[in-house]
């Protein structure tokens, strides 16, 4: 089946029923293009591994710096309670329901205090897609956050908080951050950057083997720019956020907040073009899919 350029392949995933604390791999036939590990483990959900279209996987998991650090993740403060860390004091991503469908996972998601209180729900879908077979590998991460039992959900957070990724080792230090806006940002703390954009993608060598990953954000998010976060040192780090740091957002009840994202990974080095022409056609396919992660 082709959508708008994209073809969307037949994936098969372990079933939920068989998930017993490790990573659900989300397979084009033999070829893992993502592992998805559900939560809490302990404190959330992620994708655990994310590959290239030749099998180059290009993030880490619980690195020995930041324990806390989960390849591919989407965390922030919630009613000032920190999902970001993970010490007593945090609260916690719960899973409450999962399932696999053809192309990925959906889940929904308890953000629990340490009292137990609940104080957002989140509906997610993160799914795969291969394009043509010399393009890149696309992941498509989809959520519906809801303020719970009619209690507003004010979301704030560091200046890198919101869906991060941590590179692997070999990448940290050596690789060249780029974003669709052409500008650095705002310098906000040593080598990290903040810059509103559509996209911002991260080229380096991957276990010297040259790759490019770039994090989609659909400008429809929140109706404000994406801010994304860049860190090249001490190791390279990159996240797409709602620049709640700046500006709180507060989800009110019966209001939901929908967010669609997108990550698309090369086998070497591609520019700015290259990138913008794969940005724009994963736009295109998301308008066929439902706005409402729900479905």
């Amino acid at each position: 089946m082709v959508r708008s350029g994209f073809v969307v392949m037949v994936f098969a995933a372990m079933a939920a029923s068989s998930w017993a604390g490790d990573a659900v791999p989300v397979k084009c036939g033999d070829k893992t293009i993502f592992t998805y590990m559900r939560g809490p483990a302990p404190f959330k959900s992620y994708v655990q591994s994310l590959y290239t279209p030749s099998g180059v996987n290009v993030i880490r998991d619980q690195v020995a710096d930041h324990i806390h650090h989960h390849g591919l993740m989407f965390a922030l403060t919630v009613n000032d309670i920190d999902f970001w860390s993970e010490i007593d004091k945090c609260g916690k991503e719960v899973s409450k329901s999962f399932k696999t469908r053809e192309d990925g996972v959906v889940e929904q998601l308890d953000w629990t205090g340490p009292d137990g209180k609940v104080v957002l729900k989140e509906r997610r879908v993160v799914r795969a897609a291969l394009p043509k077979p010399d393009g890149p590998t696309v992941v498509t991460w989809r959520m519906r956050l809801e303020a719970p039992d009619g209690a507003p959900a004010k979301l704030t957070g560091s200046h890198y908080a919101g869906l991060g990724m941590r590179f692997q080792e070999s990448m940290d230090k050596i690789g060249t951050f780029f974003n669709s806006s052409g500008q650095p940002g705002e310098l906000v703390r040593g080598q990290e950057y903040n810059v509103p954009a559509n996209w911002c993608a991260y080229t380096a060598p991957c276990d010297g083997k040259p790759v490019t990953v770039a994090l989609f954000s659909d400008p429809t998010n929140a109706s404000r720019p994406t801010v994304f976060f860049t860190m090249p040192v001490g190791f390279a780090y990159q996240s797409a956020t709602l620049n709640v740091y700046r500006e709180p957002l507060t989800i009110e009840p019966g209001k939901p907040l929908l967010l669609h994202y997108g990550v698309a990974l090369w086998d070497g080095k591609v520019g700015a073009e290259q990138v913008d022409a794969a940005y724009k056609e994963w736009l295109e396919t998301g308008k066929s899919e439902p706005v409402d992660a729900s479905k």
